[in-house]
């Protein structure tokens, strides 16, 4: 049941976290991308193969082939990137254009799983992307050619050399004209070199800049910025586990939240002025309405930890309640730190507990203090004299004895107790009770407490009529009480 209600707002904070979370790092991504220099990116690809010639022309190979294609592809990818390819760029480019300015731009990357190799040149001009890459790659593919040709020729100097030391009548014997087939188809061959590389795909004009790629920033900004919000969201949540608003005080049961309680230094007076005591009527009139179908005569008002106001939560319960010319009897029970006393500014007196230990007739006890209302007064018997024992006194037959015939007398009897989890004291008072009403305070009031004070008292029997949040905004106050 509670945590159940805290998952859904935990859930809609997340939510609303990660979102505001999202919508700021979507929005940093787009500004920073829109500040950026807009790059273009150019490609072509490279294809390498043996078209096998010398096979051709001579019936065996040439040059050695290399069986591990693997190692291969790695070495056509050195070649690729090398600085001298680079250099020779940079010559056929001219303008000024260095090898370093040639490196920084050019970028070569296999093409997959393939003999294809990419080239490709990263400019904030199009059309110099586009250059370069063609260059590069127009460049690379010469050098191969001129590499693999100088070795041809090489070898046809070798069998140059040979025939020139051979005298006229060798040269036309069978050896002497074999050379001299051999010398012809070797420059044939050097003729023919491709260096094994061709140009498969030129470079394109590119019409979308590479980078900054804005729509994939942002989207990413949106989906990272998200996740960190519902992190901090939960991380917050973990660490400081205080109640922050009325949709938290109505996670923790099943029950209603009676009221919600603006922040006031007016409160905690009997003659505050009518005006504001607006919350405290709407408390009561949700008191009736969510209990209209049992009796409600003893109210246990009570909180987890001591200052969160349960004391002038009562007070001014008990008297709209007075006001609405109803019988009311506002009861201290907070024996150890009674403060309605210096709440009404009435005199030290005979109270609650010299009327158990005395045998004093409890109603000479009562105090009846003026209102807001002319001609109507609050009855109030406060707690007396402090005694060493409450939590005896509270559980007396005594004490029970005055609360029944106090039954009689009053319709309402509102008591004031300490707070549970504090001290002990009050809960005898729990199944004595019609039912018990639990104060919290925003940004203040634990909610692990305020969970274990209403598992307590449904624990020992007792009733839960509803919450009250006291601390709340006036905005906030005035727009829940418009759903009554």
């Amino acid at each position: 049941m509670i945590p159940n209600a805290f998952r859904a707002i935990a859930w809609r904070r997340y939510l609303t976290v990660g979102l505001l979370g999202a919508v700021i790092a979507a929005a940093a991504a787009f500004v920073v991308s829109s500040a950026q220099t807009k790059k273009y990116t150019a490609n072509a690809d490279l294809l390498f193969r043996d078209p096998q010639l010398d096979q051709k022309l001579f019936g065996s190979s040439f040059f050695a082939p290399n069986r591990d294609a693997v190692r291969e592809a790695a070495t056509n990818l050195e070649l690729a990137g090398a600085p001298v390819v680079a250099e020779k760029t940079a010559a056929a480019l001219g303008g000024g254009i260095s090898r370093q300015d040639v490196q920084d731009a050019i970028n070569v990357k296999p093409d997959g799983p393939s003999d294809l190799i990419r080239v490709e040149a990263t400019l904030p001009s199009p059309r110099d992307a586009q250059r370069f890459t063609n260059v590069y790659a127009q460049t690379f593919l010469r050098y191969r050619q001129q590499s693999d040709q100088s070795k041809v020729d090489a070898a046809r100097q070798l069998v140059q050399a040979q025939i020139d030391r051979l005298d006229p009548a060798a040269r036309a014997s069978s050896r002497g004209q074999g050379l001299e087939a051999r010398s012809q188809q070797l420059e044939i061959l050097a003729s023919l070199q491709t260096g094994n590389v061709e140009i498969a795909q030129s470079a394109d004009l590119p019409t979308d800049p590479s980078s900054p790629r804005t729509k994939q920033n942002v989207a990413i900004g949106f989906v990272l910025g998200f996740l960190i919000g519902a992190f901090i969201a939960w991380l917050a949540l973990k660490v400081d586990r205080r109640l922050r608003t009325i949709e938290d005080v109505d996670s923790l049961h099943d029950g209603p939240v009676l009221g919600a309680i603006p922040a006031s230094a007016d409160y905690g007076k009997t003659t505050s002025p009518t005006v504001i005591k607006e919350p405290f009527r709407l408390l009561l009139t949700r008191l009736r309405y969510f209990n209209v179908d049992r009796k409600v005569q003893t109210v246990l008002v009570t909180s987890a930890a001591v200052g969160e106001g349960k004391s002038t939560i009562s007070l001014e319960l008990a008297t709209v309640a007075a006001e609405q010319h109803r019988r009311v009897l506002l009861l201290e029970t907070d024996l150890r730190r009674p403060s309605l006393g210096t709440k009404l500014e009435v005199p030290p007196g005979a109270g609650l507990v010299d009327s158990i230990v005395t045998d004093r007739p409890w109603r000479d006890a009562v105090t009846k203090v003026p209102t807001s209302v002319d001609d109507i007064q609050l009855d109030v018997l406060l707690a007396g004299q402090i005694p060493p024992n409450p939590g005896e006194i509270l559980a007396s037959q005594a004490f029970a004895a005055i609360l029944k015939d106090a039954k009689n007398d009053y319709d309402l009897i509102v008591m004031d107790t300490p707070p549970l989890l504090v001290v002990a004291d009050a809960f005898p008072l729990v199944e004595q009770s019609d039912g018990t009403i639990v104060v919290v305070r925003l940004d203040q009031t634990d909610r692990a407490q305020a969970i274990n004070l209403l598992e307590d008292i449904t624990r020992v029997g007792g009733t839960i009529l509803g919450t009250v949040a006291n601390g709340t905004p006036a905005v906030a106050n005035a727009y829940y009480y418009t759903e009554l």
